[in-house]
């Protein structure tokens, strides 16, 4: 099996078991998209790389957005990058989380 796409699995493995959620087959490439569903929570979508910098597309956080509208879901991004890990949300569904007015 190709190098990257083992690290990419890896990636969605570990998140479902933290997250205890489900992985989506074929990376969501059918009909459910994205790649894992946290229980009726949150729908992650995963990027990652071993290069320096990685590419976010607009049309990638949209469509994640959509999908998790749908499903009455939070879109999160995760992100693996210069061995450092991210999490992604949109501004809004920040500001209205718990974390937020625990900090603002």
């Amino acid at each position: 099996m190709d190098e990257r796409i083992r690290k990419s699995r890896q990636q969605e493995r570990r998140i479902a078991r933290k997250v205890d959620g489900s992985l989506n087959a074929g990376s969501g490439n059918g009909n459910r998209k994205n790649d894992v569903r946290q229980r009726g929570e949150v729908l992650w979508e995963m990027k990652r790389t071993d290069a320096k910098s990685i590419t976010i597309k607009a049309t990638d956080l949209r469509d994640l957005r959509k999908t998790a509208s749908i499903e009455g879901r939070l879109p999160v991004m995760h992100i693996e990058l210069g061995g450092r890990r991210y999490v992604v949300i949109e501004e809004d569904d920040f500001l209205s989380s718990d974390l937020a007015s625990g900090l603002l």
